[in-house]
């Protein structure tokens, strides 16, 4: 059965312009519509799992840090004592590189702020929990 939509547009003379969709078209737009929803939860997923790794590094000691991750790519020492560590990471896919980060904000040697910056999944294996087995003993 074919649905017809008609709309009238007075542009160039006033020519009615006939628009036809086939029954198949609302099969098409709703699965377009699930696939977009599956992908966003997929999406949820992923970032809800960074964030229940990188969440418990509040309250940790700096030296758990070192620990886990190794030396940091930069640290900035603020006016006010308190410290910022990131650890930069990049990734290289068909051709274009992406970067992400993991920031710990520290105060008196304890980890106070502790996030992160992905982009296209770059941190999907690299965010350890402070529970992780230390680079070292």
């Amino acid at each position: 059965m074919i649905y017809q939509l008609y709309l009238k547009a007075f542009l160039r003379g006033g020519f009615l312009i006939k628009l036809s969709y086939l029954k198949g078209m609302r099969n098409i737009l709703a699965s377009i519509f699930t696939s977009l929803l599956l992908l966003t939860s997929c999406a949820s997923y992923y970032y809800n799992k960074l964030d229940a790794k990188i969440e418990p590094w509040q309250g940790q000691k700096e030296d758990q840090v070192y620990l886990i991750y190794g030396p940091p790519s930069r640290t900035q020492e603020l006016s006010d004592g308190r410290k910022i560590i990131t650890y930069d990471y990049t990734r290289s896919r068909n051709g274009n590189l992406y970067t992400g980060a993991i920031i710990f904000g520290i105060t008196d040697g304890v980890v106070t702020t502790a996030k992160y910056q992905d982009a296209n999944a770059v941190l999907q294996y690299r965010i350890k929990a402070p529970d992780h087995k230390p680079i070292i003993d």
